[in-house]
């Protein structure tokens, strides 16, 4: 009774196996001293407790916050602030950001399917560098089917001219093996290397 183009989806990913047990005996000071404190998640439960007395005492809670405004298109107090913080130190833009660059989604999971849907076709090549996000590969072969390229990153900085050089290799094997790549990923900070 379901769609021929889900069945693939149904073998189970060993990646949310793994999670699920680290998550279910998660570290926590008090009620769990012993649990496990994951690396492959980019949550930083030791900050927990700091980054809830600062919310609690700076975050002020307004009703606009709960209508679909509030995610997407987003806040204009969001865009605003956003629009802040990319055009000055340390980002400096060639050109500068403006509100038609900015796309406010509830999540990297549905941004990631979204701009994967939108941009590629089935099949498609996109290029991730490693060591990455589990979740990264599965938000965009999910519903779009696109084909992950990994990329070798190990002991560089994501950001760097000599990452961009693996890219390009890797673009190149793909080109070479038939796989349109049409898209790149690059999380800042890197995830999970927090770089």
């Amino acid at each position: 009774m379901i769609s021929t183009r889900i069945q693939p989806n149904l073998k189970p990913n060993p990646m949310f196996a793994f999670m699920g047990r680290a998550l279910a005996n998660a570290y926590h000071e008090v009620d769990n001293p012993e649990g496990v404190v994951s690396l492959g998640i980019a949550e930083n439960t030791l900050m927990a407790s700091e980054m809830s007395e600062f919310l609690s005492k700076n975050m002020k809670i307004t009703s606009n916050l709960f209508g679909y405004g509030a995610s997407s298109p987003g806040l204009p107090s969001l865009i605003d602030g956003l629009l802040q913080l990319y055009n000055k130190e340390p980002f400096n833009p060639v050109v500068p950001v403006t509100k038609k660059h900015l796309y406010v989604s509830s999540g990297c999971t549905t941004l990631l399917d979204q701009i994967s849907w939108t941009l590629c076709d089935e099949g498609d090549g996109v290029l991730i560098g490693k060591p990455c996000y589990g979740g990264f590969a599965p938000d965009m072969t999910g519903r779009s089917k696109l084909t992950p390229i990994f990329v070798s990153l190990k002991g560089l900085d994501p950001f760097s001219l000599d990452a961009v050089g693996k890219y390009e290799e890797q673009l190149l094997i793909a080109q070479t093996n038939g796989v349109r790549v049409r898209l790149l990923v690059l999380a800042n900070p890197h995830n999970p290397l927090g770089q």
